[in-house]
């Protein structure tokens, strides 16, 4: 074999056996919020240096490429709560949006409250779920979505475009040019 090809050959046999690397490949995302607010005070050598001295390696580049586009990141984090949200608001008959920027009101309803709304309590207009459901929603919310730094969670509902903002005209007929003898004679002598 020639040894290029048997460098090749070595290195997919080491990466099968390299575990940490692939334990750590989702790493970015998960510390991704965490990461954009200490960018703030740090370079991202200096992050990649104190995360490798708490034993989790990531690299310079890896971090950089997140903070340079974190649109993804920040979709990312949106769409992994957001059905623990629709869940939890729907229960409470709240927005989705006010309840994510406001930590105080998921908590009041959850810790002062703490009790799961009856289905004559919700309304007939929001899905049924069970208790479960609900019990797992508030934790999902809790510990991905309010963990975070208050500055982080709204700087990434500012990036996540909201949907009942977003209006799409429809009409039933699409629109159509009507010529006139009149109109066609004007273009034809411009």
């Amino acid at each position: 074999m020639n040894p290029i090809k048997e460098l090749g050959a070595k290195l997919v046999r080491d990466s099968k056996l390299n575990e940490e690397f692939s334990a750590q490949r989702g790493l970015i995302n998960q510390l991704f919020p965490f990461i954009y607010e200490a960018s703030k005070r740090m370079s991202c050598r200096a992050i990649c240096r104190w995360m490798e001295n708490n034993d989790t390696k990531l690299s310079v580049a890896t971090v950089a490429r997140a903070l340079r586009n974190p649109q993804p990141y920040w979709q990312d984090i949106y769409d992994d709560v957001e059905p623990a949200a629709l869940i939890f608001a729907g229960a409470h008959d709240i927005d989705v949006r006010a309840l994510l920027a406001d930590h105080e009101t998921f908590f009041n309803l959850v810790h002062e409250n703490n009790t799961f709304p009856a289905p004559e309590e919700r309304g007939s207009e929001h899905p049924q779920f069970s208790q479960e459901e609900y019990m797992d929603a508030c934790a999902k919310l809790q510990e991905d979505w309010f963990s975070m730094p208050p500055p982080v969670i709204e700087i990434c509902l500012a990036n996540v475009p909201d949907e009942n903002k977003i209006f799409v005209e429809e009409t039933s007929e699409p629109e159509a040019i009507v010529l006139t003898e009149d109109s066609r004679l004007k273009v034809a002598a411009e």
